[in-house]
């Protein structure tokens, strides 16, 4: 998407209608400077991190990056948090230097319970499938690792 948003290329697929979206979007992208930097302040104490990836390794990314009182809320397009954009520049750099184990990074994601017969399972054997079928630990930490040295 950060791709697409941040081309000029056009796509024979892309009808007239979507062609006039597809410009609006990436228009409002580069007005907000989006596809050039990760971490995007929404005001004193709020800011995005555009992770660029998907479901799997954002799940994973918002698991990892909950700390104490910090809490990234998974809006799609962007984990965002409700601390200032130094405090989550210090949470990624902290969380390249720790080792993640998938069990631990499952414990920590909300409603791991997807399918619909996980309510039949242990606790544990949920975090277990949940840790092997919806965690990407190697993937996140690419990404932290990505965004650790551009910021």
């Amino acid at each position: 998407m950060r791709n697409v948003l941040s081309s000029l290329d056009t796509y024979a697929y892309v009808n007239v209608e979507a062609g006039n979206l597809l410009s609006e979007a990436r228009s409002a992208a580069n007005s907000a400077n989006l596809c050039h930097k990760f971490l995007i302040p929404l005001g004193p104490l709020r800011c995005a991190l555009m992770t660029w990836t998907g479901t799997t390794i954002q799940t994973t990314l918002q698991a990892i990056l909950t700390e104490n009182e910090v809490s990234p809320k998974d809006e799609g397009v962007a984990l965002v948090f409700g601390v200032g954009v130094e405090k989550v520049r210090d949470l990624i750099r902290r969380a390249t230097l720790r080792e993640h184990k998938p069990i631990e990074v499952a414990g920590r994601l909300l409603g791991f319970q997807r399918r619909k017969y996980d309510w039949l399972l242990s606790d544990q054997l949920k975090l277990e499938v949940a840790s092997r079928a919806w965690v990407d630990v190697p993937g996140a930490i690419s990404v932290l690792n990505r965004i650790n040295l551009e910021i």
